[in-house]
């Protein structure tokens, strides 16, 4: 049977248009104006925090042009320190101006107001912990691992001083981002409030409408960059702290897909078939997108494989500072405090010093080019010539001490990229080759960076380009988030990282062998079968983002004494899980070091009444009727949506491979997997064997 025509979806979005101009011929009743929608872009930066907004009036796809022309309306939000940037850093201090104490985190001004009021309170200071998030084997070796740990006992010290201790709950990394989130949503939506060219939407002006403050009638969409090799576990843990900190619809999207679209879209009109790779090059990681270009008005991109992270990017320069310098210095630590404590008396310790050798090198190692040496001043420092220290108050770095400094990063940068290149680079033709690669994130505006990039790849015929003018790197990202939020055609397909398949009673393939102890053996008819894999969705399958339809069939015996309680039926369950390491149809799953999630199964329910066209049959001890019948389990993903389809022919039986006869029975649920394919709510059970 030819499979039916699909409805044409009604999107409620659609509604939404630009004010048109009041026409001259008949008078007619004036169209309602619906408020836009307003795109935010929070980018929680491992250095930096940044955020980009832009009201919409239509979410239509729109030709390039178009999409280029909002580009001009999008703005980024400016900080309390007068920048488009803030560095992302917290400081937590005891707040007992209300009745109940509790740490207040500091962010921004205030956090400097606080230190320049006490020097002390900088190894307070949290920051760089974005891999306590993302990356746990990095995160227990993080100095901000080691704050979080002694402000969970004081978090815990002050539960227990003020008799609110719950369940001994301990402060960490999660606490840490929804803080953080928090203060980056309102500071931008009270930023956005005193935007002279904004809708007049009511939006809050200070902190403390902020908390009285209801979104209204207009809807608010908030795009969310996270590192392109993120998990899906850990994306679902960043939504989870969006949602904690009262952020509307959350959407995590890939930095590096985000820095891609926004150069593709502010470079002129890109060629079909054009294949191009970005390396964001963040202060925690690097991330790589492969696109090609399908389409270049409107603009649409495919990708041609799976996101990447590595876990090199600019602040690594600040630690390897820090630990040069250090061995330089091991003899001569002492002297150094002390004569740092004479110049600002019990202000100095080995861990502070070290935190402003990494802060001054920050500011210095963007103009490195590989020829010039570098002073970091820090008044009260003595004058040792040999480790450095030439001139009073200075630090002098010179060119070979910048270069080892640097080589540490680039190294681990090229062994991130060279697999990629080496596949997909200029000495490999056919569909696929890298025609560019683009750097991006404020980590590659260094120009000794940039010269060792060129160096190593263009020698190799592969064309290196920066995605955009120097002062618009710092904010690459979220202007691209907000245009990936904005145009959700762009990407028209990706690479998934997890697949997601069912279990199912098979009769062994004679091109594989199974232990033993894989046979279960079946009640009505005496065969051995083995519970195998089949998949609906693969890992690194790739599927549109539109629209991607995936179906398995089965067989399934219902037996008349395990008809459900209430005897109206049965409720079929159809085992349901998730992988990133299984890629295989017919693989045993108690075979020994496989990996994968058991989820909720897919419950269906076949009523008494939808087996009037069964063949009824009996076991073979006789003891028991049941029936045979077959079944189709189809995926219908569509977009964030997740249709879940259960087909059984009114005959039990299909008539053939694509036909399931006239008025099959069909059952059906939709999950909305927004950003990370999340399925189901409730517990999840791992399982690895």
């Amino acid at each position: 049977m030819a499979p039916k025509k699909r409805a044409k979806r009604v999107n409620d979005q659609d509604a939404f248009s630009p004010p048109s101009t009041p026409s001259k011929r008949k008078a007619a009743s004036a169209p309602e104006v619906e408020d836009p929608v307003l795109h935010l872009a929070l980018d929680t930066g491992q250095q930096y925090l940044k955020a980009a907004y832009l009201f919409l009036y239509s979410d239509r796809p729109r030709t390039r042009d178009q999409q280029s022309a909002s580009l001009v309306k999008r703005r980024s939000i400016v900080f309390d320190n007068h920048s488009t940037r803030m560095r992302s850093r917290v400081l937590y201090i005891l707040d007992d101006t209300s009745e109940t104490p509790k740490l207040r985190p500091l962010y921004g001004r205030e956090l400097e107001d606080a230190i320049e009021d006490d020097a002390r309170l900088e190894e307070d200071v949290i920051e760089f912990f974005k891999p306590l998030i993302f990356d746990e084997d990095m995160g227990g070796k993080d100095r901000a691992s080691d704050q979080v740990t002694k402000l969970s006992r004081k978090f815990q010290e002050l539960q227990h001083s003020t008799g609110t201790l719950n369940t001994q709950r301990e402060f960490g990394g999660f606490d840490l981002l929804v803080d953080l989130l928090r203060y980056l949503y309102q500071t931008t939506i009270i930023s956005i409030s005193r935007d002279a060219e904004a809708p007049n939407l009511g939006l809050p002006r200070n902190l403390e409408e902020f908390r009285r403050w209801k979104a209204g009638n207009f809807r608010i969409r908030v795009a969310l960059p996270v590192p392109a090799a993120t998990t899906a576990a850990k994306t679902r843990l960043y939504r989870s702290a969006a949602e904690a900190a009262g952020i509307p619809n959350p959407y995590p999207v890939s930095e590096a897909a985000a820095a891609l679209a926004f150069h593709v879209a502010t470079t002129g009109k890109p060629s079909l078939h054009k294949t191009l790779a970005i390396v964001d090059i963040g202060a925690s990681t690097a991330d790589l997108e492969v696109d090609t270009v399908v389409s270049s008005s409107p603009l649409e991109l495919v990708q041609v494989v799976r996101s990447g992270t590595a876990w090199c990017g600019g602040r690594i320069l600040n630690t390897e500072c820090r630990t040069h310098v250090f061995e330089k210095w091991e003899q001569h630590k002492n002297t150094i405090l002390q004569t740092l404590n004479d110049y600002q008396p019990n202000t100095w310790t080995w861990e502070r010093l070290g935190m402003v050798i990494e802060s001054k090198f920050e500011e210095v190692k963007k103009s490195f080019d590989g020829s010039q040496n570098k002073k970091l001043e820090i008044p009260g420092l003595p004058q040792i010539p040999t480790v450095g220290l030439i001139d009073r108050g200075f630090l002098t770095l010179n060119v070979n001490d910048l270069r080892i400094i640097h080589d540490s990063q680039l190294q681990r940068l090229f062994e991130f990229l060279n697999p990629i290149v080496n596949k997909f680079g200029p000495s490999d033709s056919g569909k696929g080759r890298i025609h560019e690669l683009i750097l991006a994130g404020g980590a590659s505006n260094s120009p000794y960076i940039q010269s060792q990039i060129m160096a190593e790849y263009e020698g190799r015929g592969l064309q290196v380009k920066t995605s955009s003018p120097e002062l618009l790197l710092d904010t690459t990202v979220a202007q691209g988030a907000l245009l990936l939020l904005e145009e959700n055609n762009i990407i028209k397909s990706r690479i998934i990282r997890e697949g997601y398949f069912v279990v199912q009673h098979e009769e062994p393939s004679p091109e594989r062998e199974y232990p033993r102890d894989a046979f279960h053996v079946s009640g009505h008819d005496n065969r051995g079968r083995v519970c195998v894999t089949k998949f609906l969705l693969r890992p690194n399958e790739s599927v549109s983002t539109q629209l991607h339809e995936s179906s398995i069939r089965g067989e399934r015996i219902l037996l008349f004494q395990e008809m459900d309680d209430d005897g109206t039926g049965w409720t079929v369950k159809e085992d349901f899980y998730r992988t990133s390491s299984i890629e295989e149809d017919g693989v045993w799953i108690g075979q020994p070091g496989l990996s994968f999630d058991e989820l909720s199964p897919l419950s269906f329910k076949i009523n008494e009444d939808d087996t009037r066209g069964f063949r009824r049959a009996r076991a073979r001890d006789r003891t028991d009727f049941y029936y045979h019948i077959e079944y189709e389990v189809k995926l219908i993903l569509e977009g964030e949506l997740m249709t879940f389809e259960f087909i059984v022919p009114r005959s039990g039986k299909f008539p053939g491979p694509s036909d399931c006869g006239p008025d099959p029975i069909v059952q059906r649920g939709t999950y909305n997997c927004a950003g990370d394919f999340e399925l189901f709510p409730g517990e999840r059970r791992p399982w690895v064997r």
